[in-house]
């Protein structure tokens, strides 16, 4: 503004710069350009809300929503490199535009200087952009307003979020991109290179985003929020890194505005000499304040990286046990919390404790600590609070810890020793949707998780230190008035604002929740059931107004049948409490556990129950059924937070921990136990007794959100077409060959803790299913009940289990055998069942079902058999190693399928057993049915000739031909491919002519049937059957096909329908074309034909070129005919 003041004055400068302002702005009104993008731009963001607005209605998963309202955080950037995009088009040749439309010689002549004209150019098209944007900010708004109130699905986005868009985030990126462009479009003559340029720095700035590390987003993101969401109960608000960065911003934008005046070829009169050295200091402060952030960023990841240092040094120290928690704690939201505690704590029997070792958030100060009422020195260094008492503490002695602190925690302190740290993962990991705020301590919400170690606990914070600690708790909070706060177990009010929380039963962690909620209660058998919520978040409240009695029922029977059972809730209060969306669901460790059940509490994300939509269920039955609903929606598998799972956790495992060898599977298999006995026998859901942040840990390829939602809309054919209609087997391969080759105590969880998770899961589950159906409920009950009971507030180990199982009646060694170290898995083979009718009992039909089963491997093995719709499962039926048995099974009715079911086996899955088609109805055979297990001496039939399967190591498959022709039009397979691979084939694909395997119970197979099909290609891909015959001579070829019409309820064909294949026999120096007609083959075995050989290698392929719809590849068979 120097050259405004020396040429015209300052009033004068202001006048000049409002005429080049409004003569950009008419020239942006004629350019045909802008207004494209301009449409394009708000058609864009509109379709993406209405989009996802219209997914989240249709999901009643809590967890898998992309809600517009919070998530638009992770569009913001897309959204801001679409208008920059915008910003190179319009202006790259603004000269030239100029001398096409004859007034560049006009401005020429003005006396204002070129700064004037190229500032009021900038600051024209970024105010341009701007009002395209807040349009299309505002359509959203609107429509998303007047369509609540008409009952439509969408909900208005963030307000706050939305403002800081425009405000923090587009003004300081639009002028500072728009200042690059017209310092290039200066310098550089030519306007292609201009454009090629810019357009290059753009995509080398989406890439740098897209990859570098999240902890230093600050410095490379345009948009204030890195985690994907954006929340009503804790609006977000830039920190103190985004002002510096966004001022860096517009410190470069003026470094460039300044060089591009200097060098415009315009003679103004002014310096050039100045205004490059302007120029210069200018983009110099510039990258000062960038290189500012990135030190910021890294010194805070750093930092962890310190405290876990100092903790893993002390990991192996002594430490105190923990048994109560008194005293006062002051929230004062956002500036201050402040402790006065009194821990109650007992010496380890047979050690004496020199020290006492504590970790504490580095964010508080402690003031002071008395050890048994007398002040005793300490150090609070790292996040260890290390008291050291004046004599050492005796063996089994108590003693008082008193001490005061405050301050703000710091929520980086936790997890510190988190297997995945999403601060270095990339923008791109789904393991963001998770949350990155361990606590949250902020104005209008204040979240005190136990991972942040606002209280003291013993031990260093590593996962698993403070294990086997169940202290009682009494606890005053104070927190500002017209606020509510949560915690575990029932809240009392003292005063408006003071609550004490004394919960009558021990708690594994202490978290405290606050916010001005609004609160809705029920009291069912001394329980105190509340949901707290925003006030803003309370319409699902309302639509479930009409299901207060189904909802009732259905906590009574929570709170009563555990009860009844011996094993009560323990606490006398249950909150169901909303939380932001940004806070985090995971701890630390290689588990990552969810940190959203709680002693006493279930947390809920705000993009989840209070906007699923229920209301879409209300018109399909009864208040009974949407309360079902209801539930189905609180316990989806992948939530992290379950509401049965963790009702199951404040049973047994917030009471009493497993410890030792197997530690993680005993309290697995407790907890699906748990959740066994708190099932609705009305909703068929698969038990889930585990969560995992693994499953996110996935890098989504780079625009796969946009690129999805565009294929989705535009895909000509259904997007889920890839041949097979069904699978029988849905786990991931890479998962069993970890169950395969480890057993529950030798698994390595560090090494891919995803699949190690969920194989231990596997394990753990077969076990828990062994004894629930074993046991019974009320056993089962009665088991869980005696852990508890004899071991509340401290740990129990594997014997402890196998004591307690014994109690209850059961034979630990005959029931699971060495479930915690065997490793081998057994293998189950099915004969073809046969049925008859006997007598009748008392004229009750009853039909025999007899079916032989073997287990072909060395190791002894658990199944039962499940006469599908016409009877009851058997209870399990342990089959040694290399034993046949026979089965009988009667039912009032011939059975329509039937199943055996390995508990775990080679088998992975169910196996599907041949029913005979006649039974004799009218002469049943007049004697009492064979129910029961008896030894056998049957064995599977070997079939004459060599087989080879599709899993044998004689089958391949090889691309021929340029690979670039199997490139998936799908673009969400770009960026690292997560897809799963059975033995070298996707479980899944939309490529057609590639190949890829799964599970039908009519292929062939030993233990696993499996089929390999390709959709019809260009035969890119062959299949290859290769074998090594044991002689020359005559051989017949037969070609297997599973059943396309499965035997499954509403399932109408298996796999697409068959055509002529492309078959070559490639044998004795020569290839054979073979002709094949799939669509005239018989499920099973065909004859393809006779061929003779003079050598014995011979290999079939199969190409995926075809007419029909697909190729399939199940098994061929080369028998003698010699």
């Amino acid at each position: 503004m120097l050259d405004v003041v020396t040429h015209s004055g300052f009033r004068q400068g202001l006048h000049h710069c409002r005429a080049v302002v409004a003569a950009q702005f008419r020239s942006l009104r004629r350019l045909a350009r802008f207004w494209v993008f301009a449409f394009l731009g708000i058609a864009v963001i509109a379709a993406a809300y209405v989009y996802y607005s219209y997914i989240q209605n249709r999901m009643p998963d809590l967890d898998a929503t992309i809600l517009p309202r919070f998530a638009t955080p992770y569009f913001a950037s897309y959204i801001l490199w679409f208008f920059m995009t915008a910003v190179v088009f319009v202006s790259f040749d603004a000269r030239g535009q100029d001398e096409r439309e004859r007034i560049g010689e006009a401005l020429d002549s003005r006396p204002f200087s070129n700064l004037v004209l190229l500032g009021g150019r900038l600051f024209a098209t970024v105010a341009a952009i701007l009002v395209v944007l807040c349009a299309a900010l505002l359509l959203i708004q609107i429509s998303a307003t007047v369509g609540g109130a008409m009952g439509w699905a969408g909900h208005p986005l963030e307000p706050v979020m939305a403002v800081m868009l425009l405000l923090v985030d587009s003004i300081p990126a639009l002028t500072l991109w728009g200042a690059i462009v017209a310092f290039l479009a200066v310098v550089v003559p030519n306007r292609l290179v201009v454009a090629v340029t810019a357009l290059a720095l753009l995509v080398a700035h989406m890439w740098c985003y897209a990859f570098v590390p999240v902890y230093l987003l600050p410095a490379v993101s345009l948009h204030y929020i890195h985690d994907n969401w954006a929340s009503d109960l804790a609006p977000r608000l830039p920190d103190a890194l985004t002002v510096l960065h966004r001022a860096s911003m517009l410190l470069l934008a003026a470094g460039f505005l300044a060089w591009a005046a200097a060098s415009y070829p315009r003679a103004d009169g002014g310096s050039r000499r100045r205004r490059w050295l302007a120029g210069t200091v200018f983009a110099v402060l510039g990258a000062v304040c960038i290189v500012a952030v990135v030190l910021r960023c890294v010194d805070q990841f750093q930092a962890r990286r310190t405290w876990l240092a100092a903790h893993e040094a002390v990991a192996g120290q002594a430490i105190p046990l923990l048994r109560h928690v008194a005293g006062d704690v002051d929230i004062d939201p956002g500036r201050e919390l402040r402790l006065d505690l009194e821990l109650l704590i007992e010496c380890p029997s047979q050690q004496d404790l020199d020290v006492l070792l504590f970790s504490l958030n580095p964010g508080l100060r402690v003031a002071a600590v008395w050890l048994n009422d007398r002040e005793t020195p300490f150090r609070h260094e790292s996040g260890l609070l290390t008291v050291e008492p004046t004599m050492p503490l005796s063996s089994g002695s108590p003693a008082s810890l008193k001490l005061s602190a405050g301050g703000i925690p710091d929520p980086d302190f936790a997890y510190l020793d988190s297997a995945v740290d999403w601060r270095a993962e990339v923008a791109r990991n789904q393991i963001l949707w998770l949350g990155t705020a361990a606590g949250i301590f902020e104005r209008r919400y204040v979240a005190l998780m136990p991972g942040l170690r606002w209280l003291p606990a013993p031990g260093p914070n590593l996962t698993g230190a403070s294990q086997g600690h169940f202290p009682t708790i009494d606890l005053t909070v104070d927190v500002p008035d017209g606020w509510l706060v949560a915690g575990p177990g029932r809240r009392v009010a003292n005063a408006d604002g003071l609550f004490r929380f004394r919960p009558p039963a021990p708690v594994s962690q202490v978290a405290l929740l606050a916010a001005r909620f609004e609160r809705r209660m029920i009291e069912l058998e001394d329980v105190e059931f509340e949901v707290l919520l925003h006030p803003g978040h309370l319409k699902n409240l309302r639509v479930l107004a009409d299901i207060v009695e189904p909802l009732r029922s259905r906590l009574a029977s929570l709170v009563n049948e555990p009860a009844h059972l011996g094993i009560a809730y323990p606490y006398d209060g249950f909150s169901v409490v909303e939380v932001p969306a940004h806070l985090q669901a995971y701890g630390g460790g290689w588990r990552l556990d969810t940190v959203l059940e709680l002693p006493g509490m279930l947390l809920l994300k705000e993009p989840g129950f209070p906007y699923v939509n229920f209301a879409r269920f209300g018109d399909r039955g009864t208040p009974e059924m949407l309360a079902m609903m209801v539930e189905l929606g609180l316990s989806m598998d992948e939530n992290s937070s379950h509401v049965l799972r963790g009702v199951a956790r404040n049973l047994v495992s917030f009471q009493t921990s497993a410890s030792g060898p197997g530690a993680l599977a005993l309290d697995h298999v407790c907890q699906k136990l748990g959740q066994a006995l708190l099932a609705n026998p009305s909703l068929v859901l698969p038990i889930d007794g585990s969560f995992t942040a693994h499953v996110r840990d996935i890098e989504a390829g780079f625009g796969v959100t946009v690129t999805g939602m565009a294929e989705t809309l535009l895909a000509p054919v259904s997007p889920d077409w890839n041949g097979f209609r069904y699978s029988l087997d849905y786990s991931d391969p890479l998962v069993w060959q970890r169950v395969i080759g480890a057993s529950l105590t030798g698994m390595d969880m560090e090494r891919d803790p995803r699949r190690a998770m969920e194989a231990h899961t596997l394990r753990g589950d077969a076990a828990a299913n062994v004894i629930l159906d074993s046991l019974g409920h009320e056993r089962t009950a009665m088991l869980l009940a005696t852990l508890r009971h004899r071991h509340t507030g401290a740990a129990y180990d594997a014997d402890d289990f196998a004591a307690a199982l014994a109690e209850v009646g059961a034979d630990p060694d005959l029931l699971l055998g060495d479930w915690l170290n065997d490793a081998a898995l057994p293998g189950f083979i099915a004969s073809p069942a046969q049925t008859v009718r006997v007598a009748d009992d008392d004229g009750a039909p009853r039909y025999e079902t007899r079916v032989s089963v073997r287990n072909d491997e060395p190791v002894a093995g658990l199944i039962r058999v499940t006469p599908r719709f016409t009877g009851r499962s058997t209870e399990p039926i342990r089959i040694p190693g290399n034993t046949s048995v026979d089965i009988g099974v009667v039912t009032e009715r011939p059975p329509i399928r039937l199943w055996v079911e390995p508990y775990l086996s080679r088998n992975r899955m169910r196996v599907p057993v041949a029913l005979d088609d006649g039974i004799d109805e009218e002469n049943p055979l007049d004697r009492e049915p064979f129910v029961g297990v008896e030894p056998s001496s049957w064995m599977p039939e070997r079939l004459r000739g060599i087989v080879i399967d599709d899993l044998d190591g004689g089958f391949t498959v090889e691309t021929r031909g340029d690979p670039a022709n199997l490139k998936s039009w799908h673009a969400a397979d770009a960026g690292p491919n997560q897809r799963q691979l059975d033995q070298g084939l996707p479980t899944y694909t939309r490529t057609p002519g590639e190949w890829s395997r799964t599970t039908l119970g009519s292929s062939w197979g030993k233990y696993r049937h499996t089929v390999a099909g390709a959709v019809a290609g260009d035969g890119s891909q062959v299949a290859v059957f290769a074998a090594e015959l044991p002689r020359p001579g005559r051989w017949q070829l037969g070609y297997h096909l599973p059943n396309p019409a499965p035997d499954i309820q509403g399932v109408p064909w298996a796999y697409g329908s068959l055509g002529s294949y492309g078959m070559t026999l490639v044998a004795d120096g020569k290839r054979t074309p073979i002709a094949f007609d799939g669509a005239a083959a018989e499920p099973g075995w065909n004859k393809v034909g006779e061929f003779e050989f003079s050598s014995t290698t011979v290999r079939l392929e199969v190409s995926s070129r075809t007419d029909g719809e697909m190729v399939i590849a199940d098994a061929i068979r080369w028998a003698p005919l010699d």
